[in-house]
């Protein structure tokens, strides 16, 4: 029995203690340990501190990017969105989207723009149709309140096949600016004119022009000029004459719907193509710069949208918004930019800096905000 449990205690390995009670064999291990080898399985030091700097930087910009449109956000989009609908007209509420029936659809008919009046108190639109008594289709321009009722006749087709097109509201509310398209003396015409409300006198202002703005002072139209050659945009005394030239129609394969900012700093228009040569390209934040998902439709070339001062100077596209046959409109405030095209109704905000939201489904025709 003694000599067993001798023999098993001799089998046992004796442990080490740590400490003052190891062995110098023990010690003298430990000590030839490397730093390295002591701390493996660890980061360096250096390298956590690093990583963690660089993951607050990286945190920092994103919630720089991400606070961006907080910070700078327009204000909240108001007003009433006046549409062509299905031969009649929509009141879109920029919110929600919410349309109000003002003019009731037609069938075999279509409106092609809207205007307000200065003080939104009436809706001017140009409407295509065929009369009883005609062959061929024609467009007229009418007024209506905007509460509604019994639409007035305001430029009647002079012959059947004549388009009025493009009205626009003089600042003081007493003339409507619009497009005039027709046969005269058996040659095609394209020109500006001008009615006043109270006597129905017209004048004419700009020949081989269309798509008139007008700008808050009431000084300047902006509008298409076509030669034959191209579409270019120009600018031009209220009372008609001579155009100066702010793109030139060599910059696009075309262009049209020039639009006057509410306080006259910019023009707003469509172009197909990707503009000169040399732009700097429009001021977008780093989320809409990765994610960016461009919206084309089949129908034609996609058209965006640019804008251009009045002296035409700081030519940039306002949207990456790529549309058919869009038109655009300014909110009130000039903080929004509606563009109404085939693919639906949007709204962004006027600097570029947020992507476009749609707000109901589009047609063709010109919108007014």
């Amino acid at each position: 029995m003694f000599e067993s449990n001798v023999s098993a205690n001799r089998a046992r390995p004796r442990r080490q203690k740590a400490g003052k009670g190891g062995t110098a064999a023990g010690k003298s291990a430990a000590l030839s340990q490397s730093p390295r080898e002591r701390r493996t399985g660890h980061a360096p030091r250096q390298l956590v501190a690093v990583t963690a700097c660089a993951l607050i930087l990286a945190l920092g910009i994103l919630g720089w990017d991400l606070s961006e449109p907080w910070r700078n956000a327009p204000p909240s989009a108001t007003g009433q969105i006046a549409m062509p609908m299905s031969g009649g007209v929509s009141l879109i509420d920029p919110a929600n989207g919410r349309a109000t029936e003002l003019i009731a659809p037609r069938q075999n008919a279509s409106v092609t723009a809207v205007a307000w009046s200065p003080d939104r108190q009436t809706l001017a639109y140009t409407l295509f149709h065929r009369r009883p008594e005609d062959r061929v289709s024609s467009a007229e321009l009418f007024t209506i309140s905007a509460k509604g009722g019994d639409p007035k006749l305001i430029v009647p087709r002079p012959q059947p096949g004549t388009v009025i097109d493009a009205p626009a509201w003089a600042p003081d509310g007493q003339s409507i600016y619009f497009a005039f398209q027709g046969v005269e003396n058996g040659r095609p015409v394209a020109r500006i004119e001008r009615v006043e409300l109270a006597s129905g006198n017209r004048q004419q202002l700009f020949a081989d022009a269309s798509y008139p703005s007008i700008s808050a002072d009431g000084k300047l139209v902006a509008y298409m000029y076509d030669d034959g050659t191209g579409q270019s945009l120009r600018v031009g005394p209220a009372t008609g004459g001579e155009g100066r030239e702010l793109v030139k129609a060599t910059a696009f394969k075309g262009l049209m719907g020039p639009r006057f900012s509410p306080d006259g700093s910019w023009i707003a228009f469509v172009a197909v193509g990707p503009g000169p040569a040399g732009l700097a390209p429009t001021p977008r934040g780093l989320l809409a710069r990765l994610f960016d998902a461009p919206v084309a439709y089949a129908h034609g070339d996609p058209w965006n949208i640019w804008r251009v001062r009045p002296d035409g100077s700081d030519l940039q596209r306002a949207t990456q918004l790529q549309e058919d046959e869009p038109l655009v409109a300014w909110s009130r405030d000039g903080a929004w930019l509606a563009i109404h095209g085939a693919g639906g109704l949007w709204i962004v905000d006027a600097r570029g800096t947020s992507e476009p939201r749609r707000i109901a489904d589009g047609t063709i025709g010109a919108i007014d905000w």
